[in-house]
This record gives C-alpha cells, sequence and structure tokens, in this order.
C-alpha cells in the first residue's frame, strides 16, 4: 500500500517536474508570429507588390513598416532582416545584412488578437530579398519569421531618371 502511493507520488512528480523544464526551456520570443506586414511612408512609384505577395521597395530610403503579429512587441522589442531564408521560429543568425531596429509604436486588440506596430528601418539600394527576424527584447533570441513570400522585402536599386543622365 505505501509502496504503490510512493510510486505515484514519484511519477506524478516526475510529469510536475518534466512540464516545469519543458516551460523553461521555451523562449519567451518565440511565440512571436507575424501575419504580414505594410509599408507605409513611401511614396506609390517607390513600392510594388507582385502577384505572391512579396513587397518590393527602392532602397536607399528611410520607410515606415506597420508589423501585424500575434501579441503586442513592446517598445524594447527589435526586428532586423535576413538573407538566409528558415523556417518560422528557427533560431535567426544571418543579421549581418542590415541593421537592427527598435519598434516604435503598438496599437492592437485582445478581442481580434492582432496586433500591429510600427519600425522605422533604412535598408541600403543593395538589391536583396529580406525575412524579417525579430526579438521581444536586448539580449533574447532573435526568431525568425519565415520565408512565405508576404513576409518578404525585396530592396531594388533607384532607377535612374533619363533628364538628370
Amino acid at each position: 500500500m505505501a509502496f504503490g502511493q510512493l510510486f505515484t507520488d514519484f511519477v506524478a512528480k516526475c510529469k510536475l517536474l518534466a512540464v516545469t523544464l519543458l516551460l523553461l526551456a521555451i523562449s519567451p520570443c518565440s511565440c512571436v508570429h507575424m501575419y504580414g506586414f505594410r509599408v507605409e511612408s513611401l511614396e506609390p512609384e517607390y513600392q510594388t507588390t507582385d502577384s505572391v505577395g512579396r513587397v518590393y521597395v527602392v532602397g536607399g530610403r528611410y520607410m515606415t513598416l506597420r508589423l501585424f503579429t500575434n501579441m503586442p512587441l513592446s517598445t524594447t522589442s527589435e526586428i532586423s532582416f535576413a538573407s538566409v531564408s528558415a523556417a518560422p521560429d528557427s533560431d535567426c543568425d544571418d543579421l549581418r545584412s542590415t541593421g537592427i531596429f527598435p519598434m516604435q509604436s503598438i496599437v492592437g486588440s485582445s478581442i481580434s488578437a492582432i496586433y500591429s506596430s510600427t519600425v522605422v528601418v533604412y535598408l541600403a539600394s543593395d538589391p536583396a530579398v529580406y525575412m524579417f527576424c525579430v526579438r521581444t527584447a536586448p539580449g533574447m533570441t532573435w526568431k525568425h519569421q519565415g520565408n512565405s513570400s508576404w513576409l518578404q522585402i525585396a530592396v531594388t536599386e533607384p532607377i535612374a531618371d533619363p533628364d538628370e543622365v
């Protein structure tokens, strides 16, 4: 009788320990998922979108992006861009391509479960395709947001004005 109760208590404690370790192993930033983004600050002639949703922008300019996420991103959250494709929630360690940009403002609703945040970014005019990486605070792990075409921003070179040549 005492052995059966001891064994049941031991199994319950092992399960509790396993759940606790699992929760400790999960990084808080791994639950951030981007649903999409919108370029808000460029003139219409400086941006376009193709049939699969990839956004093309002319590089060498500051632009404001509005990110749509599943949870609010605080002003300590940061974004950067990777040029290497990766699965969502994988560690993002290809940040040498661009700078790190802090979030500006947050708007959202717990009813719709969609939050939007703005960020001002600068992407060089070198042609490239970038994917988003997010971290919720400095020192946290960067998390890749995936390689879906609607989560990619392609930078093009400025077109020279024939009158200026």
